[in-house]
Order: C-alpha cells, then structure tokens, then sequence
C-alpha cells in the first residue's frame, strides 16, 4: 500500500530535473520515491521539517544534505 511519506513533500528543483533524465517511468519513479524516502529519513533524525531537507551531489556523485543557515 502507499506509504504516508509519499507526495507529502515536493521533489527540490534539482531533484525533479535529475528524475526527468530517467527516460523509463518505473525508473524515474523509483528515483523520485527514493528521494522522498531519504528525505523522510533524514527529517526523523535531524528533527527538521522534510521540506527543508536539500540533497545536492558531489563531483565524485556521492550525495550530501545541504547545511542550514546557523549549522
């Protein structure tokens, strides 16, 4: 069934421009629910609102969460 993580938070611009590169809908939409899960994740541990998790991407490809103003 569907998890209560999903569509509750947009994809970020840069997400959302890195899924469209997935020609095959399955594999783009494994990309964005896996987007969506990490991003739940990280607001559980974090104790931030999953909105204002951004994930970027290294130049070796190895992804990171964008640090707030203050952290």
């Amino acid at each position: 069934g569907p998890r209560p993580w999903l569509d509750r938070v947009p994809l970020s611009a840069a997400d959302a421009e890195r899924a469209a590169r997935h020609k095959v809908p399955t594999r783009r939409r494994a990309f964005e629910r896996g987007r969506l899960f990490v991003r739940h994740l990280l607001a559980h541990y974090l104790q931030r609102p999953e909105i204002t998790i951004e994930l970027g991407v290294h130049e070796n490809g190895k992804p990171f969460v964008h640090r707030r103003a203050g952290e």
